[in-house]
């Protein structure tokens, strides 16, 4: 009994550890292939702002700037789903409310422990 007990324990150990390297690598790739390339973006955007207006292009500094506020807005948007994705889930009992609801105090996280 007591060798049965310590495999599953072992099981349930490994299955953690596997379930956490799975979670590891999905955020890593969310960073790398999807914030690393917005946010390069935006500094060669902001590079070319700058050139637009050292040469005295202020329409072209202007268009250029509106297109980096969208992507930024993107951007952020892209950041607040990794971070909701971070977050554990709220056991089906709990109240919206002590799930991250209305309140703001809350900040989104569970609260349902």
């Amino acid at each position: 009994m007591q060798i049965d007990l310590n495999a599953d324990l072992e099981a349930q150990r490994d299955a953690v550890v596997e379930a956490r390297r799975e979670e590891r690598e999905r955020l890593r790739h969310d960073l790398h292939d999807g914030l690393g390339p917005s946010l390069t973006g935006i500094g060669l955007g902001l590079q070319a702002v700058d050139d637009a207006l050292a040469g005295g292009d202020v329409d072209q500094g202007r268009e250029i700037a509106g297109v980096l506020r969208a992507e930024t807005a993107a951007t952020v948007t892209e950041i607040r789903r990794i971070i909701d994705d971070l977050r554990p889930a709220c056991r089906a009992r709990a109240s919206p409310r002590r799930c991250g609801g209305p309140s703001r105090a809350s900040r989104g996280r569970c609260l349902s422990r």
